[in-house]
C-alpha cells in the first residue's frame, strides 16, 4: 500500500526551507563583510554609548535644571548621559551620571 503526498505540502515546505537557506546565506555573507559585488561591506556605526564616570545622588525637590546646573551641564546633556530620564520623576531615579565619555558608536 502506498502513502499519499499532499504535493503542495511538500512544495511549501522546500520553498520554505530554501527562503530560510537564502537568508541564512545572506547573513553569513554579510557577517564576512562580502558583498553582491565581492567588495567588503562596512557596518555603519552603533549608537553611541556613554560610559559614566561621576554620579549624582538626587535628593527631593531636585530637577534636572538644578542637577545639571550644580554638575555644570546643560540639561541636554544630563539626558543624554541618562537616556530615558523623566525630569518630573527625577527623584524616582536615585542616582544619575552626570560626568562620563563616550564608547564605540
Amino acid at each position: 500500500m502506498m502513502a499519499r503526498v499532499d504535493h503542495r505540502a511538500v512544495a511549501g515546505g522546500l520553498a520554505a526551507i530554501l527562503l530560510i537557506m537564502t537568508a541564512g546565506a545572506a547573513q553569513a555573507a554579510a557577517a564576512a563583510g562580502a558583498s553582491a559585488g565581492g567588495g567588503r561591506v562596512r557596518e555603519p556605526p552603533g549608537p553611541a554609548q556613554w560610559r559614566c564616570t561621576g554620579y549624582h545622588a538626587v535628593v527631593r525637590g531636585e530637577t534636572c535644571e538644578s542637577v545639571a546646573r550644580d554638575a555644570r551641564i546643560t540639561v541636554d546633556q544630563l539626558r543624554e548621559l541618562n537616556k530615558g530620564v523623566v525630569c518630573a520623576a527625577l527623584m524616582n531615579w536615585g542616582h544619575v551620571c552626570v560626568r562620563g565619555y563616550v564608547i564605540g558608536g
